[in-house]
């Protein structure tokens, strides 16, 4: 697995709260509703600082379909280095994109193959290990298929003042066909759930 040394969080103004930021999982949603846009700040520099640790996690499959179609997009995430668009360009998967069925398979079977080669497909726990924590560090986890009533209750035990809004670009369709497909797929459920069993093992904590 290529490492990242993924050390960072995002903060608010009033330094109450710090995201632990897991790519794909409502982050940008997170990050506008407490004010945290730009605010990234080193985690050994606010890890024992009293602020409230927080961060979102979400289903494994879910996670992977939409990281694969973001990878699609070929959008740059501020982190250069993290998200090698030059690579993913000379992808079996990239090339095949306009059949989304072998596209998806030759994906999963390339991030098996080179070690999660882009940030976005690592596996959740890994930002967790990378700052030398794990989900029963973090004091309020958020689950993104619930997202809505998580912060419901956060909102009001803390006394936030505004709403999440989600917002998802993943193209609903290209989604369903993939959905349905890796449901009727046992080999290719069996490879995801090698790939992130420790997410897997996570996830199902809170659900």
């Amino acid at each position: 697995m290529r490492k990242y040394k993924l050390t960072g969080c995002f903060v608010d103004k009033e330094q109450k709260f710090a995201l632990i930021h897991i790519y794909k999982n409502a982050s940008i949603s997170m990050r506008n509703v407490l004010g945290m846009r730009g605010k990234y700040h080193e985690w050994n520099d606010i890890k024992d600082s009293g602020v409230k640790t927080i961060c979102v996690i979400r289903d494994p499959m879910k996670r992977v379909v939409s990281s694969y179609q973001y990878l699609l997009r070929l959008e740059h995430n501020g982190f250069i280095n993290q998200h090698p668009i030059h690579i993913t360009k000379d992808t079996n998967f990239f090339k095949n994109r306009d059949n989304p069925i072998k596209s998806f398979t030759q994906f999963v079977t390339y991030i098996e193959e080179n070690g999660f080669y882009d940030a976005v497909t690592l596996p959740q726990t890994q930002f967790l290990s990378d700052r030398n924590i794990d989900i029963d560090d973090i004091d309020e986890v958020f689950v993104q298929e619930r997202i809505d009533n998580d912060f419901s209750k956060f909102k009001k035990k803390y006394k936030i003042k505004n709403d999440i809004s989600t917002d998802n670009i993943s193209d609903s369709k290209i989604t369903k066909i993939l959905n349905d497909h890796i449901s009727t797929n046992p080999q290719l459920i069996f490879k995801i759930n090698n790939l992130y069993k420790e997410d897997f093992i996570m996830y199902y904590k809170f659900i």
